[in-house]
């Protein structure tokens, strides 16, 4: 269903990099953990579409977009 994840403990795994890994639930929420750059999001959505692979690449964009920004940060400290 998701092209390179696994799926262990109820986590999904996307075996990337950052040793990231996320649940996610109906209507696009999205749970997202990023150890490497010590970041969770948390995605609360109601969308119209029930199945969350409607909006998973749009999500996994987001949250590097966001890794990448709280990187930023902290190296500009």
């Amino acid at each position: 269903m998701r092209a390179g994840y696994s799926y262990h403990n109820f986590w999904w795994i996307p075996h990337d990099r950052d040793g990231s890994f996320e649940a996610k639930g109906l209507n696009g929420q999205h749970l997202h953990v990023n150890p490497a750059a010590e970041l969770v999001v948390v995605k609360l959505s109601s969308h119209p579409v029930p199945n969350t692979a409607f909006t998973h690449v749009l999500d996994r964009q987001a949250f590097a977009a966001i890794a990448q920004a709280v990187r930023g940060q902290r190296g500009a400290q």
